[in-house]
């Protein structure tokens, strides 16, 4: 509600936190957003990061929130948050990630792919098509590469994806801000 009112002196009438997967505050976020639908008409879901992450690139997530896929706990998460899993950042090469995507998809929640050290022929075999979004783009993925082409190089392959970016000037260099 603080976020709300803060944001709302900017002008954003609506916004979707992006939070770590916390299953307490998942539960807590999506019941706030159940029994209140005037908090629920500004904030119409919740962008979870993770927890299906590379480990290894997991950028400010904090390593209780990281675990192997596991479509149990997604279901968990899912009934936690009270339908309100609208995004999910995972990584593309891990084993059993086709099971989550799939999942979420089923869900109508939008994958994201990010926190990831997956090359371009990951993203190949879990169908470039079923990758909805780029989380942060350049920021805790493999990188843009003419030699090992990684996450980052994605959105210039298929500009049908959706990427966020950090243009804040400390994220991202100013020349590779130039570049998107």
């Amino acid at each position: 509600r603080n976020m709300k009112d803060c944001l709302l002196k900017y002008g954003v009438t609506t916004f979707v936190p992006a939070l770590m997967a916390d299953p307490k505050l998942i539960g807590n976020l999506g019941n706030e957003l159940a029994y209140d639908s005037e908090l629920a008409s500004t904030v119409p879901g919740l962008y979870v990061e993770g927890p299906f992450v590379n480990k290894n690139k997991r950028g400010g997530i904090l390593p209780e929130f990281i675990r192997d896929p596991d479509i149990d706990h997604l279901s968990r998460l899912t009934i936690l948050s009270q339908g309100f899993l609208r995004l999910m950042t995972v990584a593309p090469e891990l084993p059993g990630i086709d099971a989550i995507i799939d999942d979420l998809h089923n869900t109508g929640a939008v994958v994201c792919s990010g926190h990831s050290a997956c090359s371009v022929q990951d993203i190949r075999r879990t169908g470039i098509r079923r990758i909805d979004n780029i989380t942060h783009l350049f920021n805790a993925m493999s990188g843009f590469s003419h030699k090992e082409p990684g996450l980052a190089m994605v959105p210039f392959l298929n500009r049908d994806i959706y990427y966020e970016l950090n243009g804040d000037g400390i994220h991202v260099h100013s020349d590779a801000l130039r570049v998107c």
